[in-house]
C-alpha cells in the first residue's frame, strides 16, 4: 500500500495495535503503517514507548529503515517516521509519519494522541525531535533506476538531433524528472490539505447541525414557556376581577354591617335609659315601704 492510499483509509479512523489493542495512540498508528505500507510484522519497542523505536531500534526495523538524526541541515522527506525525545511530562516520546511540506523550520505530519486520538495531519516544529527512521530504498535510488531505464531511450534522441549527446539529453531528463517530482510532491501535499480540511468541513457540519438541532428544541420550548405565560396571565387577570369583585362584596357587606351596627347601638341606648328609668323607680319604691 503506498502512503497515499495509507491516508485515504485510516484518515479521521482511530487505530489500535495489536488486534485493536492501544487505541488512539501514536505508536499503534505507525505499527500500522509499517505492516501495510512496508509488508513486515512492527517489533514492540522494547521500552513500552514510541522513543524506543529510535533508543532500541528493534529488529525487523533495521531491513528496511535506517536511523537519520535530526539536524539543522536536514528534515524528513514524504513518509519517514520522526521521532521525539522523552520530556519531563511525557516519560513515552512521541512517533508520526512525515508527510509533504517539510522545511528547515517544520515538517507536516500525521499523528495519533497528539491534540487529538484520531488519525489526523498535524503541523510540527523539530523541538524534541532526535531524528527519524527513512526507508532504505528512498526517492533518490528510484530515480536512479528511472535514469538508467531511459539511457536508451536518450540515445534515440540523440540520433534524431533533439540533442547533442547523452550527457545533455540525461540532464535535462533529470532536470524535468525533479520538475516533476517537485510538482508530484505540491500535489500530495495539496490533496493531504484537502482531506484534512474535508475531516474540518464534516466536523464543523456536524456541529452546525447539532446547533441548529439545539436552536430548534429552544425555540419550542421558548414557544411552549410562552403559551404558559399567556394562560397565566390570563389566569391572573381573571383572579384579579374575581379578586376585585369580593372586595366589592366585601364592601358592601361591612357597609350593611355597619349600619345594623348602628341601629344596634340606638336600640341598645334606648333600652338603657328604659332600664335606668325603671330601676330608679323601684328603688324609691322600696324605700318608701321602708318606712
Amino acid at each position: 500500500m503506498t502512503l497515499q492510499a495509507f491516508i485515504d483509509k485510516y484518515l479521521g479512523e482511530t487505530l489500535g495495535y495489536p488486534d485493536g489493542r492501544y487505541v488512539g495512540q501514536c505508536l499503534s498508528l505507525v505499527k500500522v503503517y509499517i505492516k501495510e505500507c512496508f509488508g513486515i510484522n512492527p517489533p514492540p519497542s522494547g521500552s513500552n514507548s514510541a522513543y524506543g523505536y529510535w533508543s532500541n531500534f528493534p529488529d525487523p526495523l533495521g531491513t528496511v529503515f535506517k536511523k537519520v538524526v535530526s539536524t539543522l541541515d536536514n528534515f524528513p522527506k514524504y513518509g519517514d517516521i520522526p521521532i521525539w525525545k522523552p520530556t519531563s511530562t511525557n516519560s513515552f516520546g512521541h512517533i508520526d509519519v512525515a508527510l509533504d511540506g517539510a522545511s528547515d523550520a517544520q515538517f507536516v505530519g500525521l499523528d495519533q494522541n497528539w491534540d487529538g486520538k484520531e488519525t489526523h495531519i498535524v503541523k510540527h516544529g523539530y523541538n524534541g525531535v532526535i531524528g527519524w527512521l527513512t526507508p532504505i530504498k528512498d526517492s533518490e535510488e528510484d530515480m536512479t533506476d528511472m535514469q538508467k531505464k531511459t539511457l536508451e531511450v536518450l540515445q534515440e534522441a540523440v540520433d534524431l538531433g533533439l540533442y547533442g549527446n547523452v550527457e545533455s539529453a540525461a540532464r535535462s531528463v533529470v532536470n524535468n524528472t525533479k520538475a516533476v517530482k517537485r510538482f508530484e510532491t505540491e500535489v500530495k501535499e495539496f490533496d493531504s490539505r484537502i482531506k484534512a480540511l474535508e475531516v474540518i468541513n464534516g466536523q464543523q457540519a456536524d456541529s452546525i447541525k447539532e446547533i441548529n438541532q439545539r436552536l430548534e428544541v429552544e425555540v419550542k420550548l421558548r414557544k411552549s414557556c410562552q403559551t404558559d405565560l399567556n394562560t397565566a396571565n390570563g389566569k391572573t387577570i381573571k383572579l384579579e376581577k374575581q379578586i376585585e369583585t369580593k372586595e366589592q362584596e366585601v364592601a358592601s357587606i361591612r357597609e350593611v354591617s355597619n349600619k345594623y351596627q348602628s341601629l344596634y347601638k340606638k336600640a341598645l341606648e334606648k333600652s338603657i335609659d328604659k332600664c335606668s328609668l325603671f330601676n330608679f323607680t323601684m328603688l324609691k319604691i322600696k324605700k318608701l315601704f321602708k318606712k
